[in-house]
């Protein structure tokens, strides 16, 4: 974490902190995928822009939602896009830019786009 906020300059949004520090260790997700999907699936989510600020306001299982939501979009990323976009993310992130603007410039997509990638590749990944 403290690294991210020192390559971005404090202009990381929590999701995506969380995420890379999860992926990066290899943690397993604490919410099942399954669930995360069928979540997805019913555009029953947390969409991923109101995940920018502190998970601290959430309840755990919203909080256990949020960082599993966090981990799958990193991932996901990585999977699809490379590894390499990650901290392309963090340099455009560091430039200044919104995160909205950063996927916008890193992977020409905006949050509806990345919802929706997101979305089917959960379900690809839990063969739905």
């Amino acid at each position: 974490h403290t690294f991210v906020h020192r390559q971005t300059q404090g202009h990381c949004p929590t999701w995506f902190n969380e995420g890379l520090a999860q992926v990066e260790s290899g943690e397993a997700p604490a919410f099942p995928g399954a669930r995360l999907a069928a979540l997805y699936a019913e555009s029953r989510q947390i969409p991923l822009s109101q995940l920018e600020g502190s998970f601290m306001q959430l309840n755990s299982t919203l909080a256990s939602v949020a960082y599993a939501e966090s981990q799958a979009a990193v991932a996901m990323i990585r999977d699809q896009y490379g590894a390499y976009q990650l901290p392309q993310i963090l340099k455009a992130l560091a430039e200044g830019n919104t995160m909205a603007e950063a996927l916008r410039k890193v992977l020409r997509m905006d949050y509806p786009g990345l919802e929706t990638e997101l979305s089917s590749y959960l379900a690809r990944s839990q063969g739905r």
